[in-house]
């Protein structure tokens, strides 16, 4: 059973550590908060308003000192940009593999990443959307971009008011995903944001729109548009329990592996799409 370290005790770090605490195939051992939070030193349990738990919340601050109590294998976080960097270089010293959930780094953030991780001889999952459904979405994607490589294609991602980054790390990734799909690689200039949209659509240009309002946990909308037809797929998250899942999938692929991986390595879709095309193949 892996044992677990739980860094980000926000509304989705809280939902992912309810699931682990009831899990009987994870072992959470560590929840960690930022320092100077009202939940230093209170048990989990009391957070997640159910028995206690035995886990006392720790600060970012004593996580070194922590990690070597406790010994956790894989660590997950859900932080912000600045702050889950500064982990990743404590945790890897600590040969502690991590999932690493937060959104809205800077390419420069991704690069430090990837240089602590390969320094340090550790495995890391860079996740800036742990679900399993939106990363399927993203995939299939991927493949009907290629297909479909005449049509105008709009994302659409919708989040509660308070989310920080805007438009959302998966919508483009999404966005990536599609570029990837039509052999336009690197092309981020035909990536436009909302709110630089003006006038004409270039051709092979991805509009992006980002709505932040109420409590929307997370809604990713993507439109394949000709002038004849459309074709619209969309991937809705009802609760913040769904992340759990992706989660759980993430930390079991990282355990004893070295190197940056992303959700594309964890849902191995390569494997899935070669079974496919064996099958078909079989099948003619």
């Amino acid at each position: 059973m892996a044992k677990v370290c739980m860094i980000g005790l926000g509304k989705t770090g809280l939902e992912i550590a309810r699931y682990m605490v009831n899990s009987d195939k994870l072992d959470l051992v560590m929840a960690v908060a930022s320092p100077g939070s009202s939940k230093l030193g209170k048990d989990l349990g009391e957070l997640l308003n159910t028995r206690d738990t035995g886990i006392k919340v720790t600060g970012g601050d004593s996580l070194a000192d922590n990690l070597k109590l406790f010994k956790p294998d894989v660590a997950v976080d859900f932080t912000d940009p600045k702050a889950s960097v500064k982990n990743l270089e404590v945790l890897a010293k600590h040969k502690v593999n991590t999932v690493i959930c937060t959104t809205g780094f800077t390419e420069l953030q991704i690069q430090r990443i990837r240089a602590i991780t390969l320094a340090n001889k550790v495995g890391t999952v860079i996740a800036p959307n742990i679900t399993v459904g939106v990363n399927v979405l993203r995939f299939v994607c991927e493949i009907i971009s290629g297909i479909l490589d005449d049509y105008d294609v709009e994302i659409i991602e919708s989040h509660h008011r308070h989310k920080k980054d805007s438009p959302s790390a998966t919508a483009l990734k999404i966005a990536d995903s599609i570029l990837k799909g039509q052999r336009l690689e690197g092309k981020k200039n035909l990536v436009v944001l909302d709110r630089n949209i003006t006038g004409m659509r270039r051709d092979k240009e991805i509009g992006v729109h980002a709505v932040r309002a109420g409590g929307i946990v997370g809604i990713h909308k993507v439109l394949f548009v000709s002038e004849e037809d459309k074709l619209e797929i969309t991937h809705e998250s009802f609760n913040r329990s769904i992340f759990a899942k992706g989660v759980e999938k993430a930390i079991n692929f990282i355990i004893g592996k070295k190197g940056v991986y992303d959700m594309d390595d964890v849902l191995d879709f390569k494997t899935a799409l070669e079974s496919y095309v064996l099958r078909q193949a079989e099948v003619n």
